[in-house]
């Protein structure tokens, strides 16, 4: 009996063993393709921010740089009370200073996910530098400098959200597969356990003989 009860508890630990090492292969696949997931989507969330900041800082710039150019110096206040109708710009931060250098216009914070802001080790990895683009109008300046920061929380949240949904179905699929292997080692176990009985009878009749 005590061989029996032996050669149970090896047979079970062999089989928990073996599910476990499925389930440690599984989890490292999943650990590496989550990995290669972040790595791409970090990568993707980089050069559309830098594409982004580019194409509107340059955009931002050419367009105030026109219409600045009609207003003169007594035309200043009409200028500042078009850039306040105006409102932020995507992604620049814009400032008006009169010749003597006294700040006239500070484009507004924006209230898009006001308040939030990305992880700065997120932001570290898909921040491109800060570009600043002076506009020297006839008695005035424009100081046009993007803000990356609503683009980058945007890149955050996607990314999060893509994380939560694959750790759910990474959980869920490791369960799933801990009980099929189970089930399939499940006449293994049963074949095993009829060998064992069978090859203690056989001692039996040895021993009686």
């Amino acid at each position: 009996h005590r061989a029996n009860h032996a050669h149970d508890d090896a047979r079970r630990r062999g089989g928990l063993s073996l599910r476990l090492k499925i389930n440690l292969l599984f989890s490292a696949i999943t650990i590496i393709v989550f990995a290669i997931l972040i790595a791409v989507e970090i990568s993707a969330t980089r050069s559309g921010v830098r594409e982004e900041m580019e194409a509107s800082g340059r955009i931002a710039a050419q367009l105030l740089g026109r219409i600045g150019n009609f207003y003169s110096s007594e035309d200043l206040p009409e200028m500042v009370h078009f850039l306040r109708t105006t409102g932020r710009v995507r992604a620049n931060d814009i400032e008006l200073f009169d010749k003597a250098g006294t700040l006239l216009y500070q484009s507004p914070a924006s209230t898009y996910k006001a308040g939030r802001f990305a992880p700065a080790w997120y932001t570290t990895l898909v921040a491109p530098p800060q570009v600043q683009r002076i506009v020297e109008l006839e008695d005035a300046r424009l100081v046009i400098s993007t803000n990356s920061t609503r683009a980058i929380l945007d890149g955050w949240d996607t990314l999060r959200d893509i994380l939560l949904t694959q750790l759910t179905l990474f959980v869920l699929a490791d369960l799933l597969i801990f009980w099929l292997v189970g089930r399939w080692l499940a006449p293994l176990h049963a074949y095993d356990a009829s060998l064992a009985v069978r090859t203690q009878a056989q001692l039996d009749i040895v021993r009686n003989i």
